[in-house]
């Protein structure tokens, strides 16, 4: 098993569950949140992952389409599940919560493994 992607899964969830979590609260329990947000991490991260970043594109590109991608897959995802909110709404809170991650997350890698 990879460690390192094991821990970028799960610092990546948790980033984004706390977003939704904050945007969502009012209308969704948190049980219903982190379930349908983990769901939808495990779907779209490895294909950002394993996929975008793997694919021998530039990284600029594959950085791209990753973050095009897994907003609006996860977006959908939400919708779908969540259902009481207009898809733009949704859109917009898969895209906050992956701004998030992306910005964030080697930010907190630095800090627990570099320093």
């Amino acid at each position: 098993m990879n460690w390192h992607y094991l821990y970028t899964f799960i610092q990546s969830n948790c980033m984004e569950l706390l977003v939704v979590y904050c945007l969502c609260r009012k209308t969704f329990s948190l049980k219903k949140i982190a379930l349908v947000c983990t769901c939808g991490n495990l779907i779209t991260h490895p294909i950002v992952f394993f996929g975008f970043l793997s694919s021998g594109l530039s990284i600029l590109n594959a950085v791209l389409w990753a973050e095009l991608f897994a907003p609006a897959a996860e977006g959908l995802i939400y919708r779908r599940y969540l259902k009481q909110r207009p898809l733009y709404y949704f859109m917009f809170v898969s895209l906050v919560a992956n701004i998030v991650s992306w910005q964030f997350g080697p930010v907190f890698t630095y800090l627990f493994f570099w320093r």
